[in-house]
């Protein structure tokens, strides 16, 4: 799906993952053990939908670079100011209770996006940048089973803190075994078939116990018809 398409369905949270290729100097491109697409189209390609949708609220969390020096993030810093700052959420002050942050405050103030970030101090540490490390809460299960991921889920959801950004990583990670007992079959799909149905029983509970606002459900599978 193109940025666009997962924005239209309700994608509001995008886990950005980037590297850099040897010969190109003026991109970056996605990275999750392989190389994927550009990104400096995609994040133009958000910054129009944004554009279009005045009221829309997106976070950007950029984290697991490769083949990213201190020059690298300098340069991509500069080009996230360049695309968004006009937009973006400035990080507030430590001791301010990330619940006076909300989708009205941000609407109020004609912002649209907040970058966190995770892996150079350099970025952290600019006004329009969050800290990823202060500012987010996001345990991964790391195992093939779903009934361990729900009890995990389950223990760091009840033990989420309050003044920070809470992504429930609803997914599985696929182990030798998995691998040996799937060698006809794509992985990745044997994992999602496990998963996404035990995700969403789970996440149905959640819902009838009215999520916080700053609860955030990540999933392949998960989709919402935006309003046109």
């Amino acid at each position: 799906m193109t940025a666009t398409q997962q924005l239209t369905t309700g994608i509001r949270y995008f886990d950005v993952r980037t590297a850099t290729k040897e010969n190109v100097t003026d991109d970056w491109f996605f990275f999750h053990g392989f190389y994927g697409i550009a990104a400096k189209a995609v994040m133009q390609e958000t910054r129009q939908f944004l554009d279009a949708h005045r009221d829309e609220v997106v976070i950007l969390h950029f984290q697991n670079f490769y083949r990213m020096d201190g020059a690298e993030h300098e340069k991509l810093k500069e080009f996230l100011l360049a695309t968004f700052e006009d937009i973006m959420v400035p990080s507030p002050p430590k001791q301010r209770p990330l619940q006076e942050l909300t989708l009205e405050s941000i609407r109020a103030s004609n912002q649209q996006v907040i970058v966190l970030y995770q892996g150079a101090s350099s970025v952290e540490q600019h006004r329009l940048f969050w800290s990823a490390t202060e500012w987010l809460y996001s345990p991964r299960p790391n195992t093939p089973h779903v009934l361990d991921m729900t009890e995990k889920l389950t223990q760091w959801y009840d033990a989420r803190p309050y003044n920070k950004f809470a992504v429930t990583q609803g997914l599985l990670t696929v182990d030798a075994q998995t691998m040996m007992a799937n060698t006809d079959r794509d992985h990745e799909a044997a994992l999602t078939s496990k998963c996404n149905p035990v995700l969403s029983s789970w996440y149905q509970v959640l819902v009838q116990q009215e999520l916080p606002q700053q609860q955030k459900l990540t999933t392949s599978q998960q989709k919402k018809q935006f309003p046109q």
